[in-house]
C-alpha cells in the first residue's frame, strides 16, 4: 500500500499529463474502477481514495467492489465541513454531531470522504451512529466499508456471503444492516438455520428483530412461543407485545375485558390468582415489579405495559383522560404509572404521553417518581408534547428553574429541540437572573450544566438580543462569564455548521 502512495505522489509531483501510471498503479486503479478520460482526475481520485485506506489500518488485498466508483460520485462533497467535523471528532463541539448528520441526511448530501473512516468506526458502536452515519456516507463510504473486514458488515446484503458458513458475529451484523434496509430478507435467513442453530445464537438473532419489527414476523414469532427453551419463549412474547396489531396483543386486550370492570368512574380489578399455561405462553408471569399492587393486580399492570394505552379506550370505551384518572385512584399509583410509562415507551402516542407528562409536572412533590423511569420517558418525549409542557410552566414565571424540580430534569434529558419561545423565555429569565445586583451564590450552579444543554438544543439562529449583550457588571455576573462564553460560541458554531450545508449545491 505504501508503495502505491510514493507512486502516486511521483505522479502528482511530475504532472499525471506527462508520467504515465506504472503498471502497479493500471493495476489498482483498474482493480477499484477508478477510471477517467483526464489522467490528472484519475491520479487525483486514486490519491483520495489511498488516503482513505491508509486510515482504515486494515486493507483487503482481495476485494469485491460492490459497486464502482465515478468521478461525479467522488465530487459530491462538501470541502467547507471538514473543518466543523474536525472540531466535532476531537471534542469540541461533539454533541453537535447527531445535528450536522440529520441534516445532511435531509439535504440529500454525503460526508466529506476525509472523515469516512472515524464516522465508519462510530457506526460499528451502536444502532444510535449506524442509522445517522450510513445514509450520508454516500458511495465512497460503502467503497471504504467493503476494503475492511470489521466494517464490510456495515453495508452488507444477503448474497454477499453464505450465511450458513458465516460467523455468528458476521450474521450479526448483517442482521443490524438488513433489518433497517430489507427486514424481511434478515428474517428468512434467520429462519435458513433455525433449527441448526444453537439456542444462545438463536435469542441473539431475536434481539435484532426489535429493528423494523412488523406483522410480517408474526407468524414466525407465534411459533417461538412454543420453543423448548424458556428463554426464546419470552423474547418472542416481548417481541410481538410491540406489534400493536398482533393476535397476542389481541389476547391481551380480551384478559383485560375480563380482568377490570368500570365501576362510576373507577376501576374494579380482578385478575386470576396465578398465571395458567396460556397466559405463560403469552409471556405473563408473577412480576416483582408489580409486588406493590398484589399478584392479582400486579398481572393486570403487567399487561397493560405490554399494549398500546389507546386500546383501552376501545375496551372501554372511555375517553383517555377518564381512564387515566380510573388508575391515579388507586391506592398505590406507582403500579399504574410504571405500567402505562412503560406502555409509552413501547408504543408511543402523542396523547398518552401528554398526559402522564402534565401530570408528572403537576404531582412532581409525589415520592413514587424516583422509582419510576422517568429518565427513559424524557427521552422519548415527543416535540409538541415537550415545548407545550415547558411553556405552561414557564410562561408566568421569571424565576431560574430549580435543579430539583420535574422540570429541569425533563429539560436536561430530553432530546427534541426547544422551540423559539420556550428558548427565549428560558434564556431571557437567567439574563435577568445576571443582571440582579446580588453576591455571588451557588444557587444556580447547576445552570453551567444546564446552559451548555440549551446551546445544543435552542434554535441556532435566535435573535442577537438573546445571545449577545450579556451584561457582566454585577458581582454574581463576574463569575459567570466564561460559561456563557461557551454557551454563544456553541450556538455560533452551530450556526456557521448550518450555513455551510444549506449554502452548498450539489
Amino acid at each position: 500500500m505504501e508503495n502505491l502512495w510514493q507512486v502516486v505522489l511521483k505522479n502528482l509531483l511530475l504532472g499525471a499529463e506527462r508520467v504515465a501510471p506504472e503498471s502497479e498503479l493500471q493495476n489498482w486503479l483498474r482493480q477499484h474502477k477508478i477510471e477517467d478520460e483526464i489522467p490528472e482526475k484519475e491520479i487525483l481520485n486514486a490519491a483520495s481514495l489511498l488516503s482513505l485506506l491508509l486510515k482504515t489500518k486494515t486493507y483487503r488485498t482481495t476485494i469485491s467492489t460492490p459497486e464502482p466508483l465515478n468521478l461525479p460520485d467522488m465530487e459530491k462533497e462538501n470541502p467547507a465541513l471538514i473543518f466543523f467535523f474536525d472540531a466535532m471528532l476531537r471534542g469540541t463541539y461533539t454533541k453537535a454531531l447527531p445535528e450536522l448528520l440529520r441534516l445532511l441526511k435531509s439535504k440529500s448530501q454525503n460526508v466529506p470522504r476525509a472523515v469516512l473512516p472515524e464516522l465508519l468506526e462510530m457506526a460499528l458502536q451502536n444502532d444510535f451512529w449506524r442509522n445517522l452515519v450510513l445514509p450520508v456516507a454516500g458511495a465512497t463510504g460503502k467503497w471504504l466499508a467493503a476494503q475492511h473486514p470489521d466494517w464490510q458488515a456495515l453495508f452488507s446484503k444477503d448474497n454477499d456471503f453464505e450465511w450458513a458458513q458465516a460467523a455468528h458475529n458476521q450474521r450479526l451484523a448483517v442482521l443490524k444492516n438488513l433489518r433497517n434496509t430489507a427486514p424481511e430478507t434478515a428474517l428468512q435467513l434467520i429462519q435458513s438455520t433455525w433449527q441448526q442453530d444453537a439456542w444462545q445464537e438463536r435469542a441473539h438473532f431475536l434481539k435484532e428483530l426489535k429493528a423494523g419489527i412488523s406483522k410480517s414476523d408474526e407468524s414466525f414469532l407465534e411459533k417461538c412461543l412454543d420453543d423448548r427453551r424458556k428463554e426464546i419463549r419470552q423474547l418472542a412474547a416481548d417481541l410481538l407485545a410491540d406489534i400493536p396489531e398482533s393476535a397476542l396483543t389481541g389476547r391481551y386486550l380480551e384478559r383485560l375485558a375480563q380482568w377490570i370492570k368500570w365501576e362510576n368512574g373507577t376501576f374494579g380489578l380482578q385478575a386470576p390468582e396465578k398465571p395458567d399455561a396460556e397466559m405463560e405462553r403469552d409471556g405473563i408471569f408473577l412480576s416483582a415489579d408489580y409486588a406493590k399492587a398484589g399478584l392479582k393486580t400486579g398481572l393486570i399492570f403487567q399487561v397493560i405495559e405490554k399494549i398500546p394505552a389507546e386500546k383501552l379506550e376501545l375496551v372501554f370505551k372511555k375517553s383517555a383522560d377518564e381512564i387515566f384518572t380510573a388508575f391515579m385512584q388507586e391506592k398505590n399509583i406507582e403500579m399504574p404509572l410504571l405500567a402505562l410509562i412503560r406502555s409509552a415507551l413501547r408504543h408511543p402516542s402523542e396523547k398518552w404521553q401528554a398526559l402522564l407528562l402534565n401530570y408528572w409536572l403537576q404531582n412532581e412533590e409525589q415520592r413514587c417518581w424516583q422509582n419510576l423511569p422517568m429518565k427513559d420517558f424524557s427521552e422519548s418525549i415527543f416535540l409538541k408534547n415537550l415545548n407545550s409542557a415547558i411553556l405552561r410552566q414557564i410562561r408566568d414565571n421569571k424565576d431560574l428553574l430549580d435543579e430539583n424540580s420535574a422540570l429541569c430534569f425533563l429539560i436536561r434529558h430530553s432530546n427534541e429541540r426547544l422551540d423559539e419561545q420556550v428558548s427565549a423565555i428560558l434564556i431571557s429569565n437567567f439574563k435577568s437572573w445576571l443582571e440582579m445586583p446580588q453576591p455571588f451564590t451557588w444557587q444556580a450552579w447547576h445552570y453551567r450544566e444546564l446552559l451548555e444543554n440549551l446551546a445544543y438544543r435552542v434554535p441556532a439562529d435566535l435573535p442577537e438580543e438573546l445571545t449577545e449583550k450579556w451584561n457582566f457588571g454585577t458581582p454574581n455576573a463576574q463569575f459567570w462569564e466564561a460559561d456563557v462564553a461557551r454557551f454563544v460560541s456553541i450556538l455560533k458554531f452551530r450556526k456557521d455548521m448550518r450555513a455551510a450545508v444549506e449554502n452548498f449545491t450539489i
